[in-house]
């Protein structure tokens, strides 16, 4: 599978540091154990899981680094088993990342990542969006496959206290009527069509602007 994510991240024309893969393996290693207890995705494959999980995370990597202009903390909404949160802070250490599920099994599977995998960039709250108030303001918020965009909008404003960020949505198919419910929402956003290494399927990211 080494080769597998080695052509991945030339695909994506991704640089990383020395242990990156090395932790990418043991959390996928990590997955495959605590899945036959918890059932933490229906993904078996283990080439299934590299691109469906690993190389779908690292898709939108391009277009955070070129919002990231100093020291940022990520918020990674509806995480699961921690996707992409788990990916996007090993390939981002520099950052720090909020790793946030409603699901008791996935976040107790979440502490054992991070221990493991020696993530100091990476907390774990077991909590549902609407009950949790971090105490520093965030600057970025990733969902992947959650909601619609208006109920991320609606659900999640309060975490950014005041403060101007971004939320980044990985969709699939173009959410052409979520959209809509933007435009009635006066929402800003861009959509990018992501290109997943390995995948044929419709991939799509939409960042919108939340305002002061």
């Amino acid at each position: 599978m080494l080769f597998l994510l080695d052509k991945i991240l030339s695909q994506l024309q991704l640089a990383v540091n020395l242990d990156f893969s090395a932790k990418i393996e043991a959390y996928l290693a990590l997955l495959d154990r605590w899945n036959q207890v918890y059932n933490l995705t229906a993904v078996l494959d283990p080439r299934e899981r590299m691109i469906k999980h690993i190389a779908d995370s690292l898709a939108v990597a391009p277009y955070l680094y070129t919002s990231m202009s100093s020291f940022l903390r990520f918020l990674d909404v509806g995480t699961g088993a921690g996707l992409p949160g788990i990916p996007l802070a090993l390939l981002f250490p520099d950052t720090h990342w909020t790793l946030l599920d409603s699901h008791s099994k996935k976040t107790h599977f979440l502490v054992q990542v991070k221990a493991q995998l020696g993530l100091d960039n990476v907390d774990v709250v077991h909590s549902r969006i609407e009950n949790y108030h971090p105490t520093k303001s965030v600057d970025h918020m990733i969902t992947r496959a959650w909601t619609s965009l208006s109920q991320i909008i609606h659900k999640t404003q309060h975490v950014f206290k005041g403060h101007a960020g971004t939320i980044w949505a990985m969709k699939g198919v173009y959410p052409a009527q979520e959209l809509k419910d933007l435009v009635a929402l006066s929402s800003s956003y861009d959509v990018y069509q992501l290109i997943v290494p390995e995948l044929a399927e419709e991939r799509h990211l939409v960042k919108i602007a939340i305002s002061v």
